[in-house]
């Protein structure tokens, strides 16, 4: 697996995590950055993801 993979595959399983509901603070912890700012670099949320969260609000 190539050094671009394993990052796509990172991201991919980090943004799993916030669409299942994990609270952005856990999956700093979880994936052990020093900081939300850290965490929100690699946050690959898209317009569905945000529409769906105002979704379940209603």
């Amino acid at each position: 697996m190539s050094f671009y993979n394993n990052i796509h595959h990172y991201n991919s399983w980090f943004t799993d995590l916030l669409r299942k509901g994990v609270p952005i603070h856990m999956v700093q912890k979880i994936m052990g950055h020093s900081s939300i700012d850290v965490t929100q670099i690699y946050e690959h949320l898209d317009e569905s993801d945000l529409k769906n969260a105002v979704k379940g609000i209603d």
